[in-house]
């Protein structure tokens, strides 16, 4: 599976068997308010505060959890009361997504694309006991989260 820029302003499609699954969309270039669809539910990443260090995910106009930046660049992502913590290893050239329980979920690997001028993510799906949706749910944020920690590693 992959994660592949589809745009400079951060637009992604993920990929699963050369099949495109979904495709996220910012608002606009400065925008970090993203959109797409996953089995006939909408759903909408917005930020929380002016700082973009919290956000909030709604499902068809609903909140249903939240991706909150600590002081460390990581990220704990909730969704539906179940958290995740998106983490950098190997000075920020990897990243790692684990449950509750720390088991890793998927590794993944930025590729940094000179003509696009943004990431592709390579994935490494590493747990056998996920269901597809969800898993495919969850890599919207693992993406989106990706994203905002390498333009902020950019900046730096």
């Amino acid at each position: 599976m992959k994660i592949y820029s589809i745009s400079g302003n951060g637009n992604f499609k993920i990929q699963s068997d050369n099949n495109d699954l979904l495709e996220l969309e910012y608002k606009n270039w400065f925008s970090s308010i993203a959109n797409t669809n996953l089995d006939n539910t909408e759903i909408e990443i917005r930020p929380k505060n002016f700082w973009n260090s919290s956000f909030d995910i709604f499902h068809n106009g609903k909140d249903v959890g939240n991706i909150i930046f600590n002081w460390r660049g990581d990220a704990v992502i909730t969704i539906n009361n179940e958290k995740y913590l998106f983490k950098a290893i190997e000075w920020n050239s990897k990243f790692e997504l684990l449950n509750d329980k720390e088991d890793k979920i998927v590794l993944i690997k930025p590729n940094y694309k000179w003509e696009k001028k943004k990431y592709d993510y390579e994935l490494e799906i590493v747990t056998e006991n996920f269901d597809f949706s969800r898993l495919v749910e969850l890599l919207i944020y693992v993406g989106f989260t990706a994203n905002l920690h390498m333009t902020a590693t950019l900046r730096n």
